[in-house]
């Protein structure tokens, strides 16, 4: 020992209780001097309590063989040796002696210093029957005992509810030799507070009744207190969950659901979040849209937020936004994520209605200019190779005159009349407005060449000419026609053209009116 100043050396009796080893090595001729002495508590209060099992382990060996050691963590978290050696003297007293490990910078201890632990953990040793022989001062402090607890049944300090488990881990212990058997439960302090222990039970009885019962009770209520809050923060979320409008899941990346509220499965009828975040981990979704959203998530953790178009459980057409983020790992890995569901359909179907409204003249139903304007720059960006687009700017004629002698009144219903007339001479992909007054334009996307322009044009003025009766009154109607046609251009230089076009119309018109 002279050559391991950082040593600690004690002694232990049946009650596992530690003391001063010093007058009994000192019998032997052995020194203390400049190492520490263990003296006070238990032995397995001498450890850290993740290797308080490898203490009953050891002790059993050192039992069976006279010697024995294990690698344990002392409770301020350092290596160490921890060697046992029974001295078998009749009363069971064990030497113990715990080695710093290699390259520990532990200082020796110039005086002997005990080393007491704080009451977590407790032993006592029963007989056969359950009634306790002897418990440890730590083990009396856990219960809030003052007097010693010889001949009462360890059983009687159980909480009643958990008295049948602990009756069938006795005869199951009792039945296996040196097997050290370990559960929960609740013990009952003297002042009748409850107090959630985990107990180890080793049977060292042998075949002729001698022997005893190892108990060793590790207080392990802070670890059932933070469970308990956790499952509470748990059970919170979940009502905070169930309370939202939206439907919310959490997932692994293998789909599995973690946690999902009622609103989801609503929202996801007839398929369960459990299938549809199934086939997303497997990419394996209807909508491509969704399912490339679901793949940039488990490739590299991209987050998305998308609407997707669906049919309900009635077969009506709903809008669902989905937004997904993902939830990583304490490495950085994607680990799963989140999805939030929200029906957005009438918030859709009133900004489509606004956004129809803002593109549409309210007076003819035709485009206003700036839904023209849009749709014709959206059909000169989809040309075709061999096609074109087409375009007629239609101006009536004596519109102004019909105003002035007929009252605005007549004149709306006028534009209405020739609005009605136009949509009837149209094909099926072209495309009305009216840019203002009484200017009117026919978008004909997908037209081959100006030839056939000029085939639709006439079409348009033989629907559009001839009287209108509204009311009692007979207003004539004619319009002076433009063409115009592209196969690759910009929206303002074919407007041009057809305006150009239409105004060179009405001059020819006018000319043989002089005539």
């Amino acid at each position: 020992m002279a050559n391991n100043p950082g040593c600690a050396v004690g002694m232990f009796d049946r009650a596992r209780n530690v003391s001063d080893a010093r007058g009994l090595l000192a019998s032997a001729g052995i020194s203390l001097d400049g190492h520490a002495a263990l003296q006070g508590g238990a032995i397995v209060e001498l450890v850290a309590t993740a290797d308080a099992w490898l203490v009953t382990d050891v002790g059993m060996e050192a039992r069976l063989e006279g010697t024995a050691v294990r690698a344990v963590r002392l409770r301020d978290g350092k290596p160490a040796q921890l060697h046992l050696v029974e001295i078998r003297d009749g009363e069971g007293t064990t030497v113990i002696l715990i080695v710093p490990s290699a390259g520990d910078a532990v200082a020796p201890t110039p005086a002997p210093t005990p080393i007491i632990a704080s009451p977590r953990v407790g032993t006592a040793q029963c007989n056969g029957f359950g009634e306790i022989l002897s418990a440890s001062p730590s083990m009396l402090a856990l219960l809030g005992r003052l007097h010693p607890l010889d001949g009462e049944p360890i059983i009687s300090h159980l909480h009643p509810d958990d008295r049948d488990a602990g009756i069938v881990m006795w005869v199951a212990a009792k039945g296996q030799r040196g097997v050290a058997l370990r559960w929960r439960c609740r013990v009952v302090r003297a002042d009748e507070s409850n107090l959630w222990v985990e107990v180890t039970l080793t049977n060292s009885i042998d075949g002729d009744g001698h022997g005893e019962v190892q108990l060793d009770m590790f207080d392990i209520s802070a670890e059932v207190a933070a469970t308990d809050a956790l499952a509470a923060e748990t059970e919170l979320l979940a009502l905070l969950t169930e309370t939202l409008p939206v439907g919310v899941a959490k997932f692994d990346t293998s789909g599995r659901v973690e946690q999902a509220n009622t609103r989801l499965t609503e929202l996801l009828a007839p398929r369960r979040p459990s299938e549809v975040l199934g086939l997303a981990a497997l990419g394996a979704l209807e909508s491509p849209d969704l399912a490339a959203a679901f793949t940039a998530l488990f490739r590299d953790g991209t987050g998305s937020k998308l609407v997707i178009h669906d049919a309900d459980v009635n077969g009506e057409t709903r809008h669902l936004e989905w937004t997904i983020r993902p939830v990583l790992a304490d490495d950085g890995e994607v680990s799963g994520g989140v999805v939030c569901v929200a029906d957005v359909t009438e918030a859709s179907l009133l900004r489509q209605t606004l956004e129809q409204r803002a593109m549409t003249d309210a007076l003819t139903g035709c485009l206003n200019r700036a839904g023209t304007l849009a749709a014709l720059d959206a059909a000169l960006a989809t040309i075709a190779p061999g096609d074109g687009v087409g375009l007629l700017f239609i101006d009536l004629d004596s519109f102004k005159h019909i105003n002035d002698a007929r009252g605005h009144a007549i004149g709306d219903v006028v534009l209405e009349v020739v609005a009605s007339r136009l949509h009837g001479a149209l094909r099926a992909q072209d495309l009305l407005g009216r840019l203002g007054g009484d200017e009117f334009v026919v978008i004909a996307p997908r037209i081959g060449s100006e030839e056939a322009m000029l085939v639709l044009a006439g079409r348009m003025s033989q629907k559009l000419q001839g009287p209108a009766t509204i009311g009692d009154i007979t207003v004539a109607i004619s319009a002076s026609i433009g063409v115009a046609w592209t196969s690759a251009g910009e929206a303002i230089d074919l407007l041009a053209a057809a305006d150009a076009s239409m105004y060179a119309a009405k001059q020819a018109r006018a000319g043989r009116k002089a005539s």
